[in-house]
């Protein structure tokens, strides 16, 4: 097992912990999480643009606007989800975790041709074995 792997498999394990912690204390814990895990993909997806458009600054703002509100019904509908049925919530959780270690480990063990430039390491049997490995929880 390799080092990164480790990383990912130990983190995975923290983040589990937090998101336990947060939903079984609160709800407006839970509602925190979301709101800063929605702020960090906000910052992510607004660096994820910047790479893709340099010039083209109208198609960005656009879809800049409909991915913050995007992320705006997402805080909404986790705090939904909150109040109806917390099992479906760490079952997507699952889903994310099994997804990001297949692809992880797929994509190390047969290689291959290279997805984007966006993510370098990522190939498309990652992508595939990340797909999969989502169907197993």
């Amino acid at each position: 097992m390799t080092k990164e792997l480790q990383n990912r498999i130990f983190t995975s394990f923290i983040l589990i912990f937090v998101l336990v912690v947060c939903l079984f204390l609160n709800k407006f814990s839970w509602l925190i999480l979301v709101i800063i895990a929605s702020i960090i993909s906000y910052v992510e997806f607004n660096n994820l643009l910047k790479k893709i458009w340099k010039k083209n600054k109208l198609s960005k703002y656009l879809i800049n606007l409909i991915f913050f509100i995007y992320l705006l019904f997402f805080i909404y509908s986790a705090f939904q989800t909150y109040q109806n049925l917390l099992t479906g919530l760490i079952f997507v959780l699952m889903i994310c975790i099994f997804s990001d270690i297949g692809g992880y480990t797929v994509g190390k063990i047969i290689g291959g041709k290279k997805l984007t430039k966006i993510s370098p390491n990522k190939t498309i049997s990652g992508s595939i074995g990340s797909f999969v490995f989502s169907l197993v929880p």
